[in-house]
């Protein structure tokens, strides 16, 4: 090998450092918006401050979120999904009274579907969607509704 071939070899690999690669400022870029997909820091701590209901329907409602998920086989992300919908809503909405299990139920039923709708092939008509012997069954309307809201403040 040349001392000129040898040379072009070693400046073509030298890398610049006054510009990340590509893939580190892609990944850097949704560190920093990653706080805009997540619940209020504080969401945990108001959660057991209402320690009563609130945590009880909450974890009925992840219960029956996965057990859909398992009963539709639907992939894992949208099982992920759901439940960050879920918290995230729920967070967004701190002064709203969350104290009857149908509120929570609906948001259930919202949430899994806007996920399955991101993540799903197919997604079941909102009716099918209620297995898993659901305490109360929403008309189709009323679940779209639920989705507008959910998706409203997803997006605030």
């Amino acid at each position: 090998m040349s001392d000129h071939s040898a040379s072009s070899l070693f400046n073509s690999t030298v890398v610049n450092h006054h510009h990340p690669p590509v893939q580190d400022s892609i990944i850097d870029s949704l560190i920093s918006v990653e706080h805009r997909h997540s619940p209020s820091p504080d969401y945990l701590l108001r959660c057991r401050r209402r320690r009563s209901v609130h945590l009880t329907h909450r974890q009925d409602s992840i219960n029956w979120i996965l057990n859909a998920h398992a009963y539709y086989r639907f992939q894992p992300l949208t099982a992920i999904l759901s439940v960050n919908y879920f918290d995230r809503f729920l967070s967004a909405t701190p002064s709203f009274e969350w104290n009857n299990g149908w509120k929570f139920q609906l948001l259930s039923v919202a949430c899994l579907s806007l996920a399955a709708k991101m993540e799903e092939p197919e997604v079941p008509l909102l009716l099918d969607l209620q297995v898993s012997e659901p305490r109360f069954i929403f008309e189709p309307k009323t679940i779209q509704r639920m989705e507008l809201w959910v998706m409203k403040k997803l997006l605030t």
